[in-house]
C-alpha cells in the first residue's frame, strides 16, 4: 500500500498526530473507487510527543498564560461595570465614597458578595 507522512505543522498551531491510525483509508472522488488504504509510517512530531504536548496544553495552559486570564477578566470587568447604573451599584457608590482605598475595597468585596447572594437567591439583579 501507498505510504502516509502525517505532519502536525510547527510554529503557533501544532496540529496533533496521535490520533491517527496505523492505516487511513482515504476515499477517492470517483464513482468507482472504494477507496485508497495508506500505512502511516512516520508522523512528526512522534505519538508519544504529541500526547505529552496535548496533555501539557490541557493541564499548564492557566499557568502558563496567566497574563490572559488578567487581561480577560479586566475585559470582562469592563464589559460588566456598564451594567452598574443599571442595578443600583453605582448610585451605592457614590453615596459611600471616601478618601481611604482601603474602605473603597471593602465597600467593592461587601457589594459584589451582596451582589452574588441576591443573584442566587433571586435569580436576577
Amino acid at each position: 500500500p501507498p505510504e502516509l507522512i502525517v505532519s502536525g505543522g510547527g510554529g503557533a498551531f501544532m496540529h496533533g498526530t496521535h490520533t491517527f491510525k496505523e492505516a487511513i483509508k482515504v476515499k477517492n472522488t470517483r464513482l468507482d473507487s472504494k477507496g485508497d488504504q495508506y500505512v502511516r509510517v512516520c508522523s512528526y512530531p512522534s505519538a508519544k510527543t504529541s500526547s505529552r504536548l496535548a496533555l501539557l496544553n490541557i493541564y499548564q495552559f492557566r499557568w502558563r498564560n496567566w497574563r490572559c486570564d488578567i487581561l480577560w477578566g479586566f475585559v470582562y470587568f469592563c464589559i460588566v461595570s456598564s451594567l452598574f447604573p443599571v442595578c443600583g451599584v453605582y448610585a451605592d457608590y457614590l453615596e459611600a465614597k471616601t478618601e481611604n482605598p482601603i474602605d473603597s475595597v471593602q465597600w467593592a468585596f461587601h457589594k459584589m458578595f451582596s451582589l452574588f447572594c441576591a443573584i442566587f437567591q433571586t435569580g436576577r439583579i
